[in-house]
This record gives C-alpha cells, sequence and structure tokens, in this order.
C-alpha cells in the first residue's frame, strides 16, 4: 500500500481513539475527525465511506496479524500470549481508550468476536463444540483481563498481569 494513504489511515486512526476519548462513535462527525486528524474531508472519502469503516479497517489489521502469529503455535501458551503483548503494545493507546469507555463495550466485544473467530480458523480440523466453549473462554476471557487492567493499572504490574494471564491460558489450551 501506498505510503501516503498508510499515513492518511493511520492519522484518522489515531484522531478516531482520541476522539474516542470523550464521545461515542455515533455521535462523532465526519468533519470533526477530519479536522483532528489535520485531513481534509475529500481525502476522507477517498478512503472511506464513514466512520465505522476506520474501526472496521482497525478490526481487520488486528484479526491478520493474530492470524499471522497463530499459525502453526496455536497450543503453545507462551507464543500465543506473547502475540496478544505483541498486538496490545502495538495498539496500547487505542486499545485503552476502548476500554475505559464504557460506551465503547460494544466496540471490545466486536474484538473478542474478532479474535474468537481468528482463533477458531486457525484450528485443524475445525474446533469442536467443546473446543468453540474453551476458545470464548479464553478470547473473552484475556480481553476482559486487560480491560481490568486497564481501569486498574495499580493493582498489578504489567509483568504479573502476564504471569497471570499465562497460567490462566497453559490450563485453558490443555483442555483443547
Amino acid at each position: 500500500m501506498d505510503h501516503r494513504v498508510l499515513k492518511t489511515k493511520q492519522a484518522l486512526r489515531v484522531a478516531l481513539f482520541q476522539l474516542l476519548d470523550t464521545k461515542t462513535m455515533t455521535t462523532i462527525t465526519v468533519t470533526e475527525l477530519c479536522r483532528s486528524a489535520h485531513i481534509d474531508r475529500r481525502t476522507f472519502y477517498i478512503h472511506y465511506d464513514n466512520i465505522t469503516q476506520i474501526f472496521e479497517d482497525y478490526e481487520l489489521e488486528l484479526s491478520q496479524q493474530v492470524r499471522q502469529a497463530l499459525t502453526g503455535s496455536f497450543h503453545n501458551p507462551t507464543i500465543l500470549l506473547h502475540t496478544f503483548d505483541h498486538i496490545l503494545m502495538a495498539n496500547y493507546v487505542g486499545l485503552r481508550l476502548l476500554c475505559l469507555n464504557a460506551t465503547h463495550l460494544v466496540l471490545i466485544d466486536k474484538l473478542k468476536t474478532m479474535l474468537f473467530n481468528t482463533m477458531c480458523a486457525a484450528l485443524t480440523p475445525p474446533p469442536t463444540p467443546r473446543q468453540v466453549i474453551i476458545i470464548r473462554h479464553i478470547c473473552a476471557g484475556l480481553m476482559d483481563t486487560y480491560v481490568y487492567w486497564f481501569k486498574n493499572p495499580d493493582l498489578l504490574t504489567y509483568e504479573q498481569l502476564n504471569q497471570i494471564n499465562h497460567e490462566v491460558l497453559q490450563s485453558h489450551l490443555a483442555l483443547l
């Protein structure tokens, strides 16, 4: 993808997450977003039809990162947790803003669903109903622990959170 397109999309994403700190997705206008991103409205409409598509791009990018990282290493808790850690840190600002604002719970749910679908797709053969429940629990649990940590950063260090997640993930993966 052209460097200018990447730069424009990144600016729009950053501006969107900054605005999501105080507003809901449905109350943000294209004009407001473009002003915040220092992007012309015409440029916005070259890339997107609406603001929701920026978040959909974000979901797709996260999904691709997870899918790529899971290839061949799905049952290894260390690699799986390292994947989540890498993705979390690479998207720290946006995820933190989403997690700290209760009005964005639907977006967190969408990320849980994306993570679930990506993990299910990584299994061959397709997961059994039992495995589906375990994977659902893993995805919801990991996202919920990050949400909890963002809301209560003084209760645990990030290293402590990772250690707990590793232990829980190891026990869940053993059930698969």
